[in-house]
């Protein structure tokens, strides 16, 4: 019965293998059928026997590892991109994600797992380890390129392996080595529990060691943030009219990747949208002087009217004066008015007298409402009546004859 139970173990096993049909839970299920076999065997020997048949049943289990070892190979002989499959998702499992995850799941995830395992507060075996692995993968899939080239060839590819001619063509990837420095770029500190051990934490609770998710939430509302950057940025009509970008150039204190601070020049993009107005504010959140136990300022650009030859901007209308005579307000006269798009609209006055405070508004040639920028507002004219300094006095009676009480 015993070497029954032995052939019959054997032959399940390589019938399995054959089939194509081994996995882990197919093992493990193999394996309680051979210790039932062995129950079986045990109930029926003599307890003489016991020791030999415990040798054996040993000698059974080593054959089942080798064969599970033995099917892994041929499983994979049978699928050979199983194994490039495995190693190209092994980014996307140490961060705990699918190969699908949008950019900001990747951020939560490693901020979630490097203040996990960061080895100032984690001091288990393997924190370290794991530490630098999450940088790496934090590194590679926050980045557009080598996230498409990983993607696509796995991490042969990405590093370049097999010399120009490799997957990943010329492009070589290999990381730094220095985890501390990926998290201070992200953290904006080299050390942001610092800041928290220093106020002696934050944790309402009370604990000295919140739980990860804890520090996540109140790591940086120990920390002051630095009042908000305000810059005027000035614009034309024109622009306004149309919308622009505005490239501006700011000098703000970054971490390098040893922890220090260096001053770097870096270029913001401002999209003016057409119709924005005076005041507009854009803010660029945390663009300020990175720095120990602080939080970044945010930049700010306010918008501002550039001072224009012909027109001044109220709102959505612009205003233009046109400058006549006395004569031209009693007698009539045609002008030409300019608009922003560079074409002339021409305005007569005939038989109406220009008082004042007359005004003339041209529908649909201001500026644009920056919420409906399908609209525009209006071009109002408005009137400058020079008089003279001086009348004869034979033209003072003439003048008194002809005008009307």
């Amino acid at each position: 019965m015993e070497a029954c139970s032995q052939d019959l173990v054997t032959s399940i096993i390589h019938q399995q293998i054959i089939c194509e049909d081994i996995n882990r839970d197919k093992i493990d299920g193999l394996l309680e059928t051979l210790i039932g076999l062995w129950t079986t065997v045990k109930a029926n020997v003599k307890e003489s026997n016991v020791k030999e048949m415990t040798s054996k049943l040993s000698d059974l289990i080593n054959k089942l590892k080798l064969l599970e070892g033995t099917a892994m190979v041929h499983k994979n002989e049978l699928n050979p991109t199983s194994s490039k499959v495995e190693k190209q998702h092994h980014y996307y499992k140490i961060l705990g994600l699918s190969n699908t995850a949008p950019d900001d799941e990747i951020k939560r995830a490693y901020r979630r797992l490097a203040l996990k395992y960061h080895p100032d507060k984690n001091k288990t075996s393997g924190a370290e380890e794991k530490f630098k692995e999450v940088a790496e993968a934090y590194e590679v899939l926050s980045d557009k390129t080598k996230r498409d080239i990983y993607d696509q060839y796995g991490e042969e590819g990405l590093k370049g392996i097999g010399g120009p001619s490799s997957p990943g063509g010329n492009f070589q990837y290999t990381f730094h080595g220095d985890p501390r420095a990926t998290f201070a770029q992200f953290f904006g500190s080299a050390n942001p529990f610092q800041s928290f051990f220093d106020l002696g934490g934050c944790d309402p609770m009370g604990n000295i060691f919140p739980f990860p998710d804890e520090i996540d939430k109140t790591l940086f509302q120990c920390a002051d943030q630095d009042p908000p950057i305000e810059h005027d940025l000035y614009c034309s009509l024109e622009e306004v009219l149309y919308g622009c970008i505005k490239k501006m150039k700011i000098s703000h204190k970054v971490f390098q990747h040893d922890g220090t601070l260096c001053r770097e020049d870096k270029v913001l993009i401002v999209d003016v949208k057409p119709g924005w107005k005076a005041g507009t504010k854009i803010t660029f959140q945390k663009e300020g002087d990175q720095g120990h136990n602080k939080i970044p300022a945010d930049i700010v650009f306010i918008i501002r009217d550039k001072v224009h030859p012909y027109f001044k901007r109220e709102g959505s209308d612009i205003h233009y004066i046109v400058t006549i005579s006395l004569k031209q307000a009693l007698c009539g006269f045609t002008v030409d008015i300019p608009t922003l798009t560079g074409a002339n609209i021409a305005l007569h006055y005939g038989n109406d007298v220009v008082k004042p405070n007359t005004v003339k508004r041209i529908s649909g040639h201001g500026l644009p409402y920056s919420k409906e920028p399908s609209r525009r507002g209006d071009l109002i004219v408005n009137f400058e009546i020079k008089f003279p300094d001086h009348l004869s006095q034979s033209l003072k009676d003439v003048l008194y004859k002809v005008l009307p009480n």
